[in-house]
């Protein structure tokens, strides 16, 4: 996420977007799960799409537990950080199944 953020932010304008609720929700609950703030939520979206940014976070945690470095808590952490994110994946194909 902060590599999809860091350039981006050195030329922000603001802009007025109309979003779905259920867009916006999509995005608060990612940015709750990865301490971040809907802005840089919605960059990620724009920059990489949300299915591809799905797939990096859950290759990007799976290649951390298989790496077999973390201590017993950080690795928890991971655990339930791939749990979360299978739940709002799973919210979310719900939700693009209403606009098909």
């Amino acid at each position: 996420m902060a590599n999809i953020s860091k350039k981006a932010l050195s030329n922000i304008r603001k802009v007025s977007l109309n979003v779905n609720e259920e867009f916006i929700e999509l995005a608060d609950k990612i940015g709750k799960l990865t301490n971040q703030n809907r802005t840089l939520i919605f960059l990620a979206f724009i920059g990489k799409g949300v299915e591809s940014l799905f797939r990096d976070m859950e290759t990007t945690w799976n290649k951390t537990l298989a790496s077999g470095n973390l201590k017993n808590n950080k690795k928890k952490k991971v655990e339930g950080l791939l749990k979360e994110l299978k739940k709002i994946k799973s919210e979310w194909g719900k939700t693009l199944a209403q606009w098909d």
